[in-house]
């Protein structure tokens, strides 16, 4: 639990980076993910969303976007025409970063929302999910 915690510290110093932002609300977006990690393996890429660049052979790609609305959660896989149902809840706020306690199909699991910052000065609001074996990674549309 500590290193997951200690995991979550450094990932969002590293997104908010050092600039003063406002922490966006999971509602405020449709998220389009990115890359789904293995937290077992190093963080190993396993499937990647459809804004990546060019996708190794054998990594699957997929189009999946997630929609949070009244506490309730919908992640649309849009290559394989399925509807992931799931509720959220804000647990802590902070000026750069919203938590979340998440529940996707029955899978318990935590959700930072947060400002990316660019060393070109550009800003993306990002969504992260983490679960036991797989981290979720979501830019807004």
């Amino acid at each position: 639990m500590i290193k997951r915690s200690l995991f979550f510290v450094i990932l969002l110093l590293f997104l908010t980076g050092c600039s003063h932002v406002y922490a966006p609300a999971i509602e405020e977006y449709n998220w389009v993910m990115t890359s789904i990690q293995s937290t077992k393996a190093n963080g190993q890429i396993l499937i990647y969303g459809k804004y990546e660049g060019p996708i190794p052979d054998n990594i699957e790609q997929i189009d999946l976007i997630c929609q949070a609305k009244n506490g309730n959660l919908k992640l649309i896989d849009q290559t394989n025409s399925e509807t992931h149902m799931g509720t959220y809840q804000l647990s802590e706020m902070s000026f750069q970063s919203a938590y979340y306690k998440v529940i996707i199909d029955g899978t318990q699991g935590i959700a930072v929302a947060a400002i990316t910052s660019y060393h070109d000065g550009k800003q993306t609001p990002t969504l992260i999910f983490n679960f036991d074996e797989r981290t979720f990674n979501f830019f807004a549309e």
